[in-house]
């Protein structure tokens, strides 16, 4: 029997993640790009990943605390970057809150579905029934609040300091 340590799908999301995050760093770092296009690159980046896990099959993934705990290795990395470069005066900086914060409230989403349903959390996004495509579980209606919520978490993390101005 073939163990296989991460789901392929995990692997190329993982990998795209942190070749694309490099790239990014090193484009600030040498500063070959126009700033703005950079930030609106950055910005795009630093949603894209958690939109990316919530919107996909990935989401199901995170139930395995293996694969969990290496997306939170990577959002404490950025909650790190947030903290250190807080104070300078980028667009971008409360994107960086974004993956934490979707991941935090993730664990707490998913226990409260475990307990109720006795399953994890289900993505509801680009299902055309109440029969998820890939588990083929039950779709409820805890499912879809909390993918909504999951979604707006990830939006006012990102947006807080330009809403509240801090």
């Amino acid at each position: 029997m073939k163990y296989e340590i991460l789901p392929l799908r995990q692997k190329r999301l993982l990998g795209l993640t942190c070749i694309v995050g490099f790239v990014i760093l090193i484009l600030h770092i040498l500063e070959i790009i126009n700033p703005q296009v950079l930030e609106i690159i950055t910005i795009f980046y630093l949603l894209g990943v958690p939109f990316s896990l919530l919107t996909s099959e990935e989401l199901i993934d995170l139930n395995d605390n293996r694969i969990f705990n290496i997306w939170l290795i990577i959002g404490i990395i950025y909650f790190c970057i947030y903290l250190i470069i807080r104070n300078m005066n980028y667009n971008w900086i409360g994107t960086l809150r974004a993956l934490p914060s979707f991941l935090v409230a993730y664990k707490v989403f998913n226990t409260i579905i475990k307990k109720i349903t006795g399953r994890c959390l289900l993505n509801t996004y680009r299902q055309i029934s109440w029969s998820h495509d890939t588990e083929k579980l039950q779709i409820t209606a805890l499912d879809v609040v909390f993918n909504l919520l999951l979604c707006f978490i990830i939006a006012i993390s990102a947006l807080f300091e330009l809403i509240f101005n801090i």
